[in-house]
């Protein structure tokens, strides 16, 4: 897949969100107040209307409580699973890893 499809298709994704809560809003103003049915205006104004959600409400707030995450509070159990793995300690000699389980 060509490089720039693959960061358009990607960017879709990201807008995928806000898209799915701006547009229900959006398709009620339309109706209630305006007799517009153009169906690809809607979709470019939603669009965009997604695209202002996500850059100045998602992507700040994801950054903010990603970057405040407190360390080693990653998946429940993720400590105990690295721990009892014979390969999560690389630096430390295979006879002193326990028996291999294959």
């Amino acid at each position: 897949m060509p490089r720039l499809l693959a960061r358009a298709l990607n960017y879709l994704g990201d807008l995928s969100y806000p898209l799915y809560l701006v547009h229900v809003p959006l398709m009620a103003w339309a109706s209630r107040w305006t007799n517009w049915v153009d169906p690809y205006a809607f979709i470019g104004i939603s669009l965009g209307a997604s695209a202002l959600l996500y850059h100045f409400v998602d992507a700040p707030l994801r950054a903010r409580f990603s970057a405040r995450a407190p360390e080693g509070h990653g998946s429940p159990g993720a400590h105990i699973t690295a721990a009892a793995t014979p390969d999560a300690s690389p630096g430390v000699p295979a006879e002193t890893r326990g028996p291999e389980t294959h």
